[in-house]
């Protein structure tokens, strides 16, 4: 099995949020952008990793205000721009820029479904047993 994608290479809390300070001018928190990748990295161990063998050796409880911002975030490079591409969607989202968000959404969503196809290539998806019912 190739090595886990999320250690060493990847990008952290304060790499993404500064990155995203740095491409898009906005007003919000540091802490509102936690919030956002916490949700992000959520979806990606509950629709991703969690469906694969190995899952298990993953601690991941999500990040806080309080979260060291060293903290490397789940996804890692090439695929870690998913982080700026969600945050940008945030963004565009709260300042209703609809449009925007449109595009950083499809951005987002297009390197989400091909880090998806590239872990489900690469790691043994969880073998359920089916239970037949009489």
């Amino acid at each position: 099995m190739p090595p886990f994608f999320g250690i060493g290479g990847a990008m952290t809390i304060n790499e993404a949020i500064e990155r995203v300070n740095a491409l898009k001018y906005n007003q919000y928190s540091d802490e509102d952008k936690i919030i956002w990748l916490d949700r992000l990295d959520r979806s990606v161990m509950d629709q991703i990793i969690g469906t694969h063998e190995g899952a298990e050796e993953i601690t991941f409880s999500g990040y806080t205000a309080d979260t060291d911002r060293n903290t490397v975030l789940l996804v890692p490079a090439p695929y870690d721009e998913m982080y700026i591409r969600w945050l940008e969607a945030q963004i565009d989202y709260q300042n209703e820029e609809y449009d925007l968000y449109n595009v950083s959404i499809t951005l987002y969503n297009n390197l989400f479904s091909y880090y998806s196809a590239v872990y489900n290539r690469d790691h043994m998806p969880i073998q359920r047993v089916k239970r037949l019912s009489f």
